[in-house]
């Protein structure tokens, strides 16, 4: 994960919109616009090898994300992994950057942008 830029305390609220965000764009957007990605988000997913995790940070420069959503000064990102287990000859795997508002908790629209497979 990028340590370079500032993480955000993640808190139990903050946690359950990751997830839901997650869950929603990759169902509804994503299975729908690269339905192979989707077959590959799926798949890892369901393989007891791997443990969903993820971390809330600042922006920075080298962040792709829709600017519709507007200033990045706004935005937060949530690096979406699916880390090995221990013992595991398969490698940690970086599914997805999610860009939302910082004040997703009044964002009506809940506006997002994602960014699958960033390191590919």
């Amino acid at each position: 994960m990028n340590k370079e830029v500032q993480a955000v305390e993640v808190t139990e609220e903050l946690q359950e919109h990751v997830v839901e965000l997650f869950s929603t764009i990759a169902q509804e957007c994503l299975a729908e616009n690269d339905p192979d990605a989707y077959q590959r988000v799926f798949k890892i997913m369901n393989d007891d090898d791997y443990d969903f995790a993820f971390e809330v940070r600042e922006l920075n420069s080298e962040d792709v994300f829709d600017e519709e959503l507007g200033d990045s000064a706004n935005l937060y990102c949530a690096e979406v992994h699916f880390l090995a287990a221990d013992g595991s000859l398969k490698n940690d795997i970086h599914v997805v950057d999610l860009y939302f508002m910082k004040n997703y908790k009044d964002d009506e629209d809940q506006s997002a942008s994602a960014n699958w497979f960033p390191e590919e």
